[in-house]
């Protein structure tokens, strides 16, 4: 059990997607009264390619020592963009480059997608199989995300070599709907998409956003959005945003914990103006408070920094 459990953990790091990209200082409009509608709308048979990085650094206090986890992932993500009969997105998700690093205390993880056909690791093994799935999401021009397909099938394929016992799978089955389908898929297309407001805004507007992130750990979270400056082709956006969990037990590492978490979070955001696809952004995020252990309290401290850059757009 412990296993599984820090396999699924290892992929939550995935938190917790040919021209080349335009570059060169522009112009920015200076003019505050002038008005713009920012939405997802890019062209239909489109394909985006973006390389994502995270970086998750978490300190427990126990018993008066401190225990350090470090995670690391990059990924190269793809998107191709059709369109449904109502005018929202489906994105086509499939998955290039997965590799992740771990070290937890003194011992150290190297996971590779590329190696899976070849390696004893099943960290290794997983991440090949992300690599050979693909995922369909529906989102709305302003970026929310209606409906994912594809994980069940994603699901089947990292657990069919799982104990057979219905404990287990049940167990698995659980923490791969929680860490893959939230966790992954859908708290990054959020990241990525869901920024827009609802109507058409100035530079300097200001707007709020309420979402929620699942995962390990979940968060009501307060954004606070602000146009920083734009032209015909980029805007430039801020964000500031209050984390906090909803103190509901979860299962940790095979047990149940009740955390009291709270944290701030800060973001950039470079999209382009016509289609509203992201070019990069990064956003860091700081969370601490404690996880009530059975008895015990324990004091934990996140921090997490996750940078996306496109690397290639075709059509």
């Amino acid at each position: 059990m412990k296993t599984i459990y820090m396999i699924f953990g290892c992929i939550l790091v995935f938190l917790n997607s040919c021209q080349m990209l335009p570059g060169g200082d522009q112009q920015y409009d200076d003019n505050s009264s002038n008005s713009f509608k920012l939405s997802l709308n890019p062209v239909s048979g489109s394909l985006y390619q973006y390389e994502i990085v995270n970086s998750t650094e978490v300190v427990f206090e126990f018993n008066g020592e401190k225990v350090e986890s470090i995670n690391r992932s990059t990924s190269n993500l793809n998107y191709e963009i059709n369109m449904d009969s109502i005018g929202n997105l489906l994105l086509s998700i499939t998955f290039g480059d997965l590799k992740i690093f771990s070290k937890k205390g003194d011992t150290e993880m190297h996971a590779d997608a590329q190696n899976a056909s070849f390696s004893n690791n099943p960290v290794d093994v997983m991440l090949g199989a992300l690599k050979d799935a693909k995922l369909t999401a529906t989102i709305t021009p302003t970026g929310e995300v209606i409906n994912i397909e594809g994980y069940q099938e994603l699901a089947t394929e990292l657990m069919k070599d799982l104990p057979t016992d219905i404990e287990t799978r049940k167990t698995a089955q659980a923490h791969f709907d929680k860490i893959i389908g939230k966790g992954i898929v859908e708290n990054n297309l959020s990241q990525l998409f869901g920024i827009f407001p609802d109507s058409t805004i100035r530079r300097g507007d200001k707007w709020k956003l309420n979402s929620r992130q699942e995962g390990e750990f979940n968060f009501d979270v307060n954004n606070f959005f602000q146009l920083e400056k734009i032209n015909e082709q980029k805007a430039h956006i801020s964000s500031t945003s209050e984390l906090k969990s909803d103190n509901t037990p979860v299962t940790l590492m095979g047990y149940s914990v009740t955390p009291s978490l709270n944290g701030e979070q800060e973001g950039e955001y470079t999209i382009e103006t016509k289609t509203g696809m992201l070019l990069d952004s990064e956003v860091q995020s700081k969370v601490k408070g404690d996880i009530q252990l059975m008895r015990f309290s324990v004091p934990v401290n996140i921090k997490t920094n996750l940078t996306v850059k496109r690397i290639t757009q075709l059509g």
